[in-house]
């Protein structure tokens, strides 16, 4: 799971990319107002980078251009709702699970030793 600021930015080349393929530091800079951000923002590229959420080609004056989306990156909506449906299935519907088993087999147990 990513940290905000990186989830952010992914979402930002998401929606960049879907209008062309390769994207920029300088379209991510226009597309973010918060200074803060943008000063944050070559780290966070890296980071998405080591995550292999996107892959970046820099020419040689160091400036970060043609970042591309890879599948991982593209699919991250998808990853992540498919991460909340298993983490519900696991906080709640197994305790929910083993409560009514657990209920079922005292109330037999019950019922063999009333007899």
């Amino acid at each position: 799971m990513l940290y905000k600021n990186a989830e952010l930015v992914l979402k930002a080349i998401n929606k960049m990319a879907c209008k062309n393929n390769d994207v920029s530091i300088i379209d991510i800079e226009f597309y973010f107002h918060d200074e803060k951000l943008k000063k944050e923002l070559p780290t966070i590229l890296s980071y998405l980078e080591e995550e292999k959420y996107i892959k970046i080609k820099m020419p040689d004056d160091n400036i970060f251009e043609n970042i591309t989306l890879t599948t991982k990156g593209k699919n991250y909506e998808n990853i992540m709702r498919q991460d909340r449906k298993n983490q519900f299935l696991r906080s709640f519907l197994l305790p929910v699970c083993v409560a009514l088993a657990t209920t079922i087999i005292t109330l037999l147990i019950n019922g063999l030793l009333a007899l």
